[in-house]
C-alpha cells in the first residue's frame, strides 16, 4: 500500500471516529429535548416524563448545603411511581419534586408527616438551606417524583442547547461539520479514483543502499486497474517495469 493510501485510510478512520463522537453527543439531546417538547405541548398541566423519569433543572441555591449537595444548575431525575414509604428528616428525608400554582416545579426536602382530620397524610417540606420562608405542607396528590439522582452542571448545558446560540452550536454546527468531513474525504479519495488505470508519475527519490533511481514521467506506460507496477531506470539506463506484490 502506497503512502498516499495509507494517509487517505488513516483521514477516513479519523472523520469517521470525529462523526461517531458527534453522534453519540448531538442525538440523545435532540431526541430528549424533542420527547419532553412534544409531552410538554400535548399535557401542558403535567411536568414531561420519559420512562417514568422526570428530568428537572435546578435554577436556584435552595438545595445547596444539605447531604444531597444539589447546586444551581445540576440536572435532576426524579423517579415518577411509588410515593409510599417516603423518608422523613431534615438530614435525611425524601427530595421531591412538587407541582406550584404556575405550573412549575420546586425541590424541597420532606422533613415531617401527619394525617390531618381528614384522613389525608399532609408532609411538611423545607429547601435544605433550611429558609422558612420555603417550608410548605403538601400531599401526595402534590407530588411529581421523587429525586434518584443528579448530573452535576449538565442542567445549565440544556438551557443552553434551547437558546438560539445552543441550537446553532449544537445543531448547525455539527451538522454542518459532518458534511464538510464528508465532503473532504469524498473530493480526498476522488483524484485517485480518476487517475485509475495510468501510471502516476513520482518525484524522483534516493536513498544511501538503493543504486535504482525511479523515472519521474514515463508517458509511454500504461496499465491495468488491478494491479500495481514500479518504473524505474537501472544503472544502464534501461527502463525496468516490475509488478508490485
Amino acid at each position: 500500500m502506497t503512502n498516499s493510501k495509507k494517509k487517505q485510510n488513516y483521514r477516513k478512520i479519523l472523520f469517521n471516529a470525529i462523526g461517531l463522537l458527534i453522534c453519540v453527543v448531538a442525538i440523545p439531546l435532540l431526541v430528549m429535548n424533542l420527547v419532553l417538547i412534544i409531552k410538554g405541548y400535548t399535557k401542558p398541566t403535567e411536568v414531561p416524563s420519559i420512562f417514568n423519569l422526570c428530568p428537572i433543572i435546578e435554577t436556584s441555591d435552595l438545595m445547596q448545603g444539605g447531604a444531597s449537595n444539589i447546586k444551581n444548575g445540576d440536572l435532576l431525575i426524579f423517579h415518577t411511581t411509588d410515593f409510599d414509604n417516603l423518608s422523613m428528616g431534615e438530614t435525611n428525608g425524601a427530595i421531591v419534586a412538587i407541582k406550584t400554582d404556575a405550573n412549575g416545579v420546586k425541590v424541597r426536602r420532606l422533613i415531617s408527616s401527619e394525617v390531618n382530620a381528614q384522613g389525608v397524610e399532609v408532609f411538611t417540606a423545607i429547601s435544605d438551606n433550611k429558609d422558612p420562608a420555603t417550608q410548605v405542607e403538601i400531599t401526595k396528590a402534590d407530588i411529581v417524583g421523587v429525586y434518584t439522582f443528579r448530573f452535576a452542571g449538565l442542567g445549565k448545558f440544556i438551557l443552553f442547547s434551547q437558546t438560539t446560540v445552543g441550537i446553532i452550536t449544537i445543531v448547525v454546527v455539527p451538522i454542518a461539520l459532518l458534511l464538510f468531513l464528508e465532503i473532504s474525504l469524498y473530493y480526498g479519495t476522488e483524484p485517485d479514483k480518476k487517475q485509475k488505470g495510468t501510471l502516476t508519475p513520482e518525484p524522483a527519490a534516493a536513498t544511501a543502499t538503493a543504486t535504482l533511481k525511479k523515472a519521474t514521467v514515463m508517458p509511454n506506460y500504461v496499465f491495468d486497474d488491478i494491479v500495481e507496477y514500479d518504473v524505474y531506470l537501472n544503472d544502464e539506463g534501461k527502463t525496468v517495469v516490475k509488478k508490485v506484490i
